[in-house]
């Protein structure tokens, strides 16, 4: 699969030159652990857990709104946990 994505070979392309084999499409292949996606997940998922259980205080209960809140922060951790475990295997 790895032999049919074009490449760049080295050097700057030139446009219009023919033929325009240095051109490559910017694929960016990235492995392994990445902390800084593991924490914007962790961080977005706190601000829309809270904005989400604060919605939900506002026109229900607050302790509903917070149990529902801490179950979904619990999912992300376990999903992040599922993601860490499977890059190690």
């Amino acid at each position: 699969m790895w032999q049919r994505i074009p490449k760049r070979k080295g050097q700057i392309p030139f446009r219009g030159l023919p033929p325009d084999f240095d051109t490559a499409w910017g694929l960016l292949l990235q492995e392994g652990f990445s902390s800084e996606h593991v924490c914007l997940v962790v961080f977005m998922s706190c601000i829309l857990t809270l904005l989400f259980s604060t919605i939900w205080a506002r026109f229900r209960s607050i302790s509903d709104a917070f149990a529902i809140g801490a179950y979904m922060l619990a999912l992300v951790a376990c999903f992040q946990a599922f993601l860490s475990w499977r890059d190690a295997h």
